[in-house]
């Protein structure tokens, strides 16, 4: 199975936490099946971050979609650059 991951993910073998399989952030890769009996994969698809790819033009559409980015809030007394 072909995969494009938006962050950097490990997946444990739901069978064999000793097997685990690993790609980078803004990554193709081509993965074993059992990945999407994870937990992680379950995860990652839920949110988003883990896309499965089933041709060369949703590759390319995949690749180009902006990584969603979470900004943490600013603690009291915290100055930020240009303030």
């Amino acid at each position: 199975m072909r995969i494009f991951s938006k962050h950097a993910l490990i997946f444990n073998h739901p069978e064999d936490r000793l097997i685990k399989f690993q790609i980078a952030s803004q990554a193709f890769a081509d993965a074993p099946d059992w990945i999407e009996k994870s937990d992680m994969f379950q995860l990652a698809t839920k949110g988003e971050v883990l896309s499965v790819i089933t041709s060369a033009d949703q590759a390319s559409r995949v690749e180009q979609e902006p990584v969603k980015v979470k900004s943490r809030a600013k603690s009291e007394g915290e100055k930020v650059e240009g303030e």
